[in-house]
């Protein structure tokens, strides 16, 4: 039974972002408080080291992105599909450092994040 209702919810679905599975166990055992998790993100400053290896988030427009941005760096810009392409491009649990164009900016982009479970290691801003 339990079988048949996975096959019907996924049959016409066309893609299962990363973040998908994850978030059903997420939600199934019970997701930090929200509030509380989002304070625990740490804010690095815009000239702080980024530790080599670890995936970087560029949020910015891509004029922006392509004027000049970390090697390696992916660009998601902010929109109203952030999150899924973020938990579509990134897998859970995956450390990654965040950009963006603005403080502002960026302090909603952490909010995005943490509202499907992901927890950037915060970069500029």
């Amino acid at each position: 039974m339990e079988e048949e209702l996975v096959d019907m919810i996924l049959k016409d679905q066309p893609y299962i972002p990363k973040y998908f599975s994850y978030n059903v166990a997420l939600n199934q055992k019970g997701a930090d408080a929200f509030e509380e998790s989002e304070k625990t993100v740490p804010r690095l400053n815009k000239y702080a080291a980024l530790e080599e290896g670890t995936l970087v988030v560029d949020t910015r427009p891509a004029k922006g992105f392509k004027a000049g941005h970390v090697a390696g760096a992916i660009n998601i810009m902010d929109g109203g599909k952030f999150e899924t392409w973020l938990g579509s491009m990134v897998e859970p649990e995956e450390a990654f450092y965040l950009i963006a164009e603005s403080k502002e900016e960026f302090e909603s982009l952490i909010r995005k994040c943490a509202k499907i479970g992901y927890y950037p290691i915060p970069y500029g801003g």
